[in-house]
């Protein structure tokens, strides 16, 4: 399993964990124990939109499955 998270480092994913919350983001590191991503998040601040960037760090044993995002441009 690690082989296949070291395969898509830097790709845009989405986790789901065995408590029903997903995250979505790029994948930074993946190491035996545990996955970082990068997940930008957008919030309404005064007005206007802003995004906020923030890693999270994700055990291997919280994971239910992963999904590797495409992203389709036209």
């Amino acid at each position: 399993v690690l082989k296949q998270y070291e395969k898509r480092l830097g790709k845009k994913i989405s986790v789901l964990k065995k408590d029903g919350t997903r995250k979505e983001g790029v994948l930074e590191l993946a190491t035996e124990e545990m996955i970082t991503i990068e997940e930008t998040t957008k919030r309404k601040m005064a007005g206007r939109r802003e995004l906020k960037t923030e890693s999270v760090s994700i055990p291997l044993s919280e994971i239910k499955e992963t999904t590797l995002l495409w992203d389709i441009k036209v």
